[in-house]
C-alpha cells in the first residue's frame, strides 16, 4: 500500500486564517489513521478467522453449502492476510513537504 505516516504535530495556537499546508496535513493524518485501522481490523480478522474454520472442517463437509463456508472463509483469510500483512511494521517517517 505505499504510504508514509508522519507523526509531526501543528504549531501550537490557534490558527489566524486558513492555510492549505495545515489543511493537506489534516488530510494526510486523516488518511494515515483510516490505513492503519483498516490494516489493523485485517490483520486481527486474519487471526481469528481460523477459529470458525477449523469448527465447520471438524464438524465434517457432508454438503456443498458446508464446502462453499469453508472455501469462502479461506478466501477471507486471504484477503484479511493481505490487507493486514503491514500492520505494525511501519515506522512513522518525517513528513517533506
Amino acid at each position: 500500500m505505499g504510504h508514509s505516516c508522519s507523526s509531526q504535530s501543528t504549531a501550537a495556537g490557534p490558527p489566524t486564517e486558513p492555510d492549505r499546508s495545515t489543511t493537506m496535513q489534516r488530510v494526510r493524518q486523516f488518511r494515515c489513521f483510516g490505513i492503519t485501522t483498516v490494516e489493523a481490523i485485517a490483520f486481527w480478522t486474519a487471526v481469528t478467522l481460523p477459529v470458525p474454520t477449523v469448527g465447520v472442517l471438524a464438524g465434517g463437509i457432508a454438503t456443498t453449502t458446508e464446502l462453499g463456508v469453508v472455501a469462502v472463509l479461506l478466501l477471507a483469510n486471504l484477503l484479511a492476510f493481505y490487507i493486514g500483512h503491514g500492520y505494525g511494521s511501519r515506522q512513522p517517517t518525517p513528513d517533506t513537504t
